[in-house]
């Protein structure tokens, strides 16, 4: 069985042509052959073999890690209303009890979050618009000037300098990114998520995805590239934290700590190749304009499968060990 729990990477969030107008599908996590969807668990449960009746994607786009755990009904950027019942931490519990491993064919649950527990998106979407420029760049709310620069400007502005920036008004540079004073509570909702899949289901594998980071987003100014890819690293190593101590927990309490891991930091080079590019779609179901990006497109998804496949080991008779 395949358990699925998250936000917009695993819930199959996507921009698709339709028409004159981009439109954008906030979670299609795929239900079967004719609507396989656009999420890579999807692609993952191919590669292990799962049915789909056996396949379980909870997650939903927009959610932090206190949403996976503590939100319920929960409502996505489209406006779709849904876990009215009970939290995904609740509902992928529930699964996961209800059919725990056997010795050789091991529940494999999966877990994209933390970037939602953090201002990313509106820090982005400034830089965006500033790329932009013109009306529309005004209307998003752009970063400053200064801000873009070069490299170390937009570094600054992301993070923060106590010590200023010469192109920027005098005084210390706070930062537009709220990451580092939201780290200790992604690094304990981390944590909390891992301990509650593997709890309900000892003898699965728990694999928290790591954010994959990309080299030439065509979106961003180039010089907050830099920026970009630290701000995933950063996000990275508080998830990393997280995981470490659930398998500290873990251990204490008597369980195998190797079965909880944090993987696949991809570095994706060029990066369009594996994301998507569109910038602005109409939304489903409310249409209202939604960014459609930069979540992973085809390639990107086989990419996230692919790797999150390598880390799983197999039993003798190909079932997960």
């Amino acid at each position: 069985m395949l358990v699925a729990v998250g936000d917009s990477v695993t819930s199959g969030h996507e921009a698709r042509a339709g028409g004159v107008l981009w439109r954008t599908t906030c979670d299609d996590p795929g239900t079967g052959p004719a609507t396989p969807g656009s999420s890579w668990a999807g692609n993952l449960r191919a590669l292990i073999g799962v049915p789909w009746n056996r396949y379980f994607n909870f997650a939903h786009s927009g959610s932090a890690t206190t949403d996976v755990l503590a939100t319920s009904p929960y409502t996505n950027p489209c406006g779709v209303v849904s876990q009215a019942a009970r939290t995904q931490i609740a509902d992928a519990v529930r699964v996961l009890a209800a059919n725990p491993s056997r010795p050789g064919a091991a529940n494999v649950a999966v877990v994209t979050a933390g970037i939602n527990d953090t201002n990313w998106t509106a820090v982005a979407t400034q830089l965006v618009a500033r790329r932009i420029g013109g009306i529309i760049g005004r209307l998003a709310g752009q970063a400053p000037a200064w801000a873009v620069a070069n490299p170390g400007a937009c570094t600054d502005w992301a993070f923060g300098n106590p010590r200023g920036n010469p192109g920027a008004p005098p005084g210390a540079v706070l930062p537009a990114w709220n990451g580092v004073a939201a780290s200790g509570g992604i690094a304990a909702g981390a944590a909390s998520i891992a301990l509650n899949l593997i709890a309900a289901d000892p003898g699965a594998q728990v694999r928290h995805l790591l954010y994959y980071r990309w080299v030439g987003d065509p979106n961003l100014p180039n010089v907050c590239n830099p920026a970009a890819i630290r701000a995933a690293t950063m996000m990275n190593g508080w998830i990393s934290f997280g995981i470490l101590v659930a398998k500290i927990v873990w251990w204490f309490l008597g369980g195998n700590p190797a079965r909880i891991q944090a993987v696949c930091q991809q570095l994706w080079n060029p990066g369009p190749g594996f994301i998507q590019t569109r910038l602005i779609s109409w939304g489903i179901a409310n249409w209202a304009l939604i960014p459609g990006y930069p979540h992973p497109n085809a390639a990107g998804r086989g990419s996230l499968a692919g790797c999150v496949n390598g880390t799983l080991p197999r039993a003798a008779g190909g079932g997960i060990a």
